[in-house]
Parts: structure tokens; C-alpha cells; sequence
């Protein structure tokens, strides 16, 4: 699978064919057989002017590695990738702190051939009775962690460290403590070759064989499992970032609120919640609550904002605050400084550039596109820069040690065409194959989107290249993406969509 492989893909292909090179990619997506076999399918194209995520948490293989009978649909499953050598994969060790679990695994070539080789980090959370009581999915396995190997000669061994965030093990909970939780029960970590290899791991440490319908057995010495004794609505509702308390913000995202009776698909009874396409027309609540607001210019009734100061004479450059915290007051100062105009402008004409304002001494910028590299590469304007592969390929690397290389040769190219910031890298979820941006987009799985991009990121913005990412939130269509109404409920926007923009931007630094 070559995706678009940008201005080397055919070259490259064709040395993988000729046993030039090794593969060691995995997929970013779940291929089943059929885009019916989906969920998302039956809504994705309801209507022109609205699309429900009535699937809930259910995307690729958080879907047909959970609910039964949907593996047998699968071609191949998310994570799967082929090489013209073999690995042993084992777990030396796995030790813990209160905030991470790191997982030692031990990669040895028994083939005939240099490789690499993806360790990937699979866990499962206990589904309890609290779980179907408020409503919250459970996926059977999602993934938590990955590394890779350098390249491994014929009977070399690597021993791969993986490190999993506790957090994200937690799981949100939109209807009881309306925050993040950790359920009580036992969670088991595995690795795994590919999601529904971590799956078998999972049932094999719970005792399970083929015997009991099991595609393959598992592999009980990947496994490692620990026991959480109580409820944890605590640790988790706090912001590692921002020390801001986490509860709901997206109630008014949910067509619940509005008087439609609105069904997700759920593990709990999951023949009697596959997805419907539904007809929804706007109510006046809908615009009471301002849900349409942005379609008007006459302001909010009852609001008592004033205009702020403008055109001050307080003597600061915009140079002046290289170094000032993001809240010292001097920016208030500043900004008082900018005229009515100036922000008319900035705002007004911000496409691909931002605005030179004279009041603080802030140049103009040019600020282009996109993902792959700038579209001038793409498009034959420029050809002295590169057109990289698509966001597919970056993420089916699995190597965040590549991308941060490849971010900063990006970051280059940026300077190179005299432009500042970057319309990129893109963010959203292959929620179906339907979507017709996909190729600007990572994967189905939310923490590989974000692991990758946060990398991206980094190698980026280390040159001075300030990045967008995009195309922000829940636009995981294309078509009438610009006018139109989306809703889904406050864990698949949670722990799904948004997840990606987060990790870019804490455990990347992106700054738009």
C-alpha cells in the first residue's frame, strides 16, 4: 500500500517490491470488507446541512475488535503491516510510578534480513456495571503506546522501552461525575503485533483458547495486568496542562438536549443501537441557546461587554515581549495599542498571511498550506522544495523520531519560501473511508493521530515556523464542511476527536 507517496512514493515502492528494503509500516486504519461493514457508514451522508456520530466511541477498530461478530468483517486489522523478516517479540519487564507504567520489551530478528519492527501497547479498561448504568463505552482494546526498533540485522536483538501515561487508561464519563475516571477492576496492558493480536493476548491471560472461538491463541507472556481497587473520579479532572478542573463543556453538542430521541451504538446492546439515519430540522431552542449565532452580526441581547480600549499611546513593540508570560499584564497594554482598523484587518484579510499592525510594530507574515508539505511543491509553483508523503504514511512509520526529522526539514522548506507559519500539519479522524480528506489526515485512532503530530510539531516549530492545525473540530467530512451542523455526545468528542488537537498542542507546543 502505497498511499500518496509524495515526490520519492513510486521510487520507493518500487524498491520495497524488489526486496531492495524492508517494509515496516502498520496501517492506520482498520480495512474490513465492505463500507456497509462500518457504522459510521449509515449517517456519514445524511444530509447536506447536519451528520450525527451516532456511533459513538466506535471508529475503525475501537468498533470491530469490540463488538461481536464485527472482526470477521476485517480484512486487515489496524496496526497490521508485513516484512520480509520475522521478529520474536517478548516482555522483559514492566515496572510502574504513580503517573506511568513502562513496559521493557525484548525485539530479536529470527529471519533472514535487516528489519524493523513497531512494539505497540495495547490496554483494556474493566467495562462495570457503573459503565452501563451512565452510559459510558468501553472499547475491548485501544492503543496506549508504541516504539520502533532501528534497524535490526539478521539474529540482532533491541530491547524497546515503552512509557504509558496513566491517564490514558481513564476513560470520560459525560452523565455520573461528568469528568474523567478510572473504573475499578483489572486492566490488563499487552503487546501486540496489530489490535486484534492484542485482543487474543487479552483473552488468553484470561484464560480463554481457540477453543472457545478464538481466531488464534493469544500470548499470556505479553500481558501484564494490574487491579485497580476503587472509583477514581479525582485524579484524572484536573488538566496536567492548564491545573483547570475537566468537567462537561459539549452538552449542547448532543441532539438529547432538544427534544430528539437520539440513540449510540453501545457494547451494552449492540444490535439494538446500530446507527440510523435520522431527519433533524433546527428548533427554536436550538437558536435560543445560539447555536446559530455565528450567522448573525447584531451582537447578544442583555450583554454588557464594552468595546476595549483602542489606539492607546503606551510605547510597546510587539518585540518588546519576547520572553513575557502569556498572562503579564504588559499584553493588555499592548493591545490597547491596536486600533479599530488594524483588528478589522488582521481578522478580515487573514487567509494565508496575517496583517502588518503599525500601532505595536508587527510585520506581515506569510502564512501557507499544508500537510504535506507547502502546496506551491504540490502544485509545480516552486520546485526546488519537497512534496512529502501523506499523513497516512507519516503515521504508518509509527516512528515519532522520523516525523520530528521530517517536521524539521518542513519547517525549512517554510523559510526557504519566505513564510512564517504553516497551514498544518492536519489533525481529524479517518471516522470512514468516505471522508474526502483523508489523505490530509493521520488515522482512525486518536493517540496515534496525536502521538505522530506532537513529533511533527516539535521538528516544525524548532525552526522558528509556527503551525495551524486543522481543520479544527469534527470535520471528518468534506463534503458541505463549512455549513454544517454536526452532533455527537461528550466522550466520543473527548476521548476520539478532540484527543489529537490536544496532544499536538500539550505534548507538542502547537501555538494555533
Amino acid at each position: 500500500l502505497g498511499w500518496q507517496g509524495g515526490m520519492e512514493g513510486g521510487l520507493a515502492t518500487a524498491e520495497l517490491l524488489l526486496g531492495k528494503g524492508n517494509p515496516s509500516g502498520k496501517l492506520t486504519d482498520t480495512f474490513a470488507a465492505s463500507l456497509d461493514d462500518y457504522p459510521s457508514t449509515e449517517n456519514f451522508h445524511e444530509s447536506c446541512d447536519y451528520v450525527n456520530y451516532t456511533e459513538d466511541i466506535y471508529v475503525g477498530y475501537r468498533y470491530f475488535e469490540t463488538i461481536p461478530g464485527a472482526k470477521e468483517k476485517v480484512i486487515y486489522p489496524f496496526g497490521y503491516g508485513l516484512s520480509y523478516t520475522d521478529f520474536r517479540v517478548h516482555t522483559d519487564s514492566v515496572w510502574e510510578t504513580s503517573k506511568q507504567i513502562f513496559a521493557e520489551v525484548h525485539v530479536t530478528n529470527t529471519g533472514n534480513m535487516a528489519g524493523k519492527e513497531v512494539v505497540q501497547i495495547y490496554f483494556q479498561s474493566p467495562y462495570t456495571e457503573y459503565d452501563k448504568e451512565n452510559g459510558i463505552e468501553k472499547a475491548s482494546v485501544e492503543l496506549c503506546g508504541f516504539d520502533k526498533t532501528e534497524i535490526l540485522d539478521p539474529g540482532a536483538s533491541e530491547i524497546v522501552t515503552v512509557n504509558v501515561l496513566r491517564e490514558e487508561l481513564a476513560c470520560y464519563d459525560e452523565n455520573g461525575a461528568k469528568t474523567y475516571i478510572l473504573d475499578a477492576g483489572d486492566y490488563y496492558l499487552t503487546a501486540a503485533k496489530n489490535a486484534h493480536d492484542a485482543v487474543n493476548n487479552v483473552l488468553a491471560a484470561k484464560g480463554y483458547t481457540k477453543a472457545d472461538g478464538m481466531t488464534a491463541d493469544g500470548n499470556v507472556e505479553l500481558t501484564y495486568q494490574y487491579n485497580n481497587k476503587e472509583l477514581d473520579t479525582e485524579t484524572y479532572s484536573v488538566s496536567r496542562a492548564t491545573g483547570e478542573a475537566i468537567t462537561n463543556q459539549f452538552e449542547s453538542a448532543d441532539l438529547s438536549q432538544y427534544g430528539y430521541e437520539i440513540t449510540y451504538l453501545s457494547r451494552n446492546n449492540w444490535t439494538g443501537t446500530w446507527p440510523e439515519t435520522m431527519e433533524i430540522e433546527a428548533t427554536e431552542e436550538m437558536f435560543a441557546d445560539g447555536l446559530y449565532d455565528y450567522q448573525t452580526y447584531e451582537g447578544i441581547d442583555g450583554s454588557d461587554t464594552k468595546m476595549p480600549t483602542m489606539g492607546a499611546d503606551n510605547g510597546l513593540t510587539l518585540a518588546m515581549m519576547i520572553g513575557k508570560e502569556y498572562d503579564d499584564p504588559a499584553w493588555d497594554d499592548l493591545l490597547d495599542q491596536v486600533t479599530f482598523d488594524e483588528m478589522a484587518t488582521l481578522i478580515g484579510q487573514g487567509y494565508h498571511n496575517t496583517a502588518v499592525v503599525p500601532s505595536v510594530s508587527k510585520p506581515a507574515t506569510v502564512d501557507d498550506n499544508g500537510p504535506q508539505g507547502f502546496t506551491q511543491n504540490l502544485t509545480g509553483v516552486s520546485e526546488c522544495h519537497t512534496a512529502y508523503a501523506d499523513e497516512n504514511i507519516m503515521a504508518a512509520t509509527y516512528n515519532v523520531e522520523l516525523m520530528e526529522e521530517l517536521g524539521k526539514a518542513l519547517g525549512n522548506d517554510v523559510l526557504d519560501l519566505g513564510a512564517t507559519g504553516l497551514y498544518g500539519p492536519a489533525m481529524n479522524i479517518h471516522r470512514n473511508a468516505y471522508a474526502g480528506r483523508n489523505f490530509e489526515y493521520y488515522s482512525e485512532d486518536s493517540f496515534l493521530s496525536g502521538a505522530i503530530a506532537a513529533a511533527e510539531v516539535k521538528g516544525i516549530q524548532s525552526k522558528g515556523v509556527y503551525v495551524y492545525i486543522k481543520h479544527f473540530a469534527l470535520n471528518d467530512s468534506e463534503t458541505a464542511c463549512r455549513c454544517i451542523s454536526t452532533w455527537a455526545n461528550e466522550q466520543s468528542i473527548r476521548e476520539v476527536y478532540l484527543k489529537p488537537f490536544e496532544m499536538a498542542i500539550v505534548d507538542g507546543g502547537a501555538m494555533n
